[in-house]
């Protein structure tokens, strides 16, 4: 009987029966290439691990576009690829202009969304930030804290604060209200003077103060439109 039970162990090794899922170190490496929302996206890099596919390789490439706002600090901004078919993006000198005036304001942290926006689209954004909410110092805030909207957007897709559209996350809002001045601007509103809609909407024939926010937004809006070209 011993001699039956011996054989039976050779035959049959104990390590028969672990079971290596091979699929998971990929699962959880895909997880890794996204930030979270508790990550400051301006800082983030992608970290991608070896055990990717080449396939997914490719498709993740994207550079560092190194943007000097000063002697001692520079901002590192993940951007598109250039071999990217969508070419029509900010370029590196309108990214250095646009982080000069940016830094230190909560909108800093929207940089790399914003870097992936047509230029006109990336200047307005940029331009009536400032005049809204002083680059997102002044912006509704609910029990979760900020809500992300530096342009006094309202958009009924989305819960309000303080009559304001609260957006989930940095990403979302730049989404929203980047699609939302692009429809604008194919609508041959390409400038201040023609957006002013976006602060007084059809009463703009009777609002005496469209001319200021107008020549605000503009001061913002030309120099980042002017590097890009």
């Amino acid at each position: 009987m011993r001699n039956r039970i011996a054989k039976f162990l050779v035959a049959v090794p104990m390590t028969a029966g672990i079971i290596v899922n091979t699929n998971t170190n990929s699962l959880n490496t895909n997880k890794n290439l996204l930030p979270s929302n508790d990550q400051n996206p301006v800082n983030f890099t992608e970290n991608i691990s070896l055990k990717v596919t080449k396939q997914h390789e490719q498709s993740s490439k994207s550079k560092i576009v190194l943007a000097k706002i000063s002697k001692d600090k520079i901002l590192k901004v993940s951007v598109k690829d250039a071999s990217s078919s969508n070419e029509n993006t900010v370029t590196q000198e309108q990214l250095a202009v646009i982080a000069k005036m940016v830094t230190g304001h909560p909108i800093e942290k929207m940089l790399p969304f914003i870097a992936k926006r047509n230029p006109v689209t990336a200047a307005f954004l940029v331009a009536i930030a400032k005049k809204e909410s002083n680059w997102g110092k002044r912006s509704p805030r609910n029990a979760n804290g900020d809500c992300f909207n530096y342009w006094g957007f309202k958009d009924r897709r989305f819960p309000f604060a303080s009559g304001h559209s609260c957006f989930p996350s940095r990403e979302t809002a730049i989404w929203a209200v980047g699609n939302r001045i692009d429809k604008l601007v194919s609508q041959g509103r390409d400038n201040p003077a023609e957006l002013v809609v976006w602060k007084c909407g059809s009463a703009c024939a009777k609002d005496g103060n469209k001319g200021k926010w107008i020549s605000d937004v503009n001061m913002y809006f030309r120099p980042i439109l002017a590097a890009a070209k």
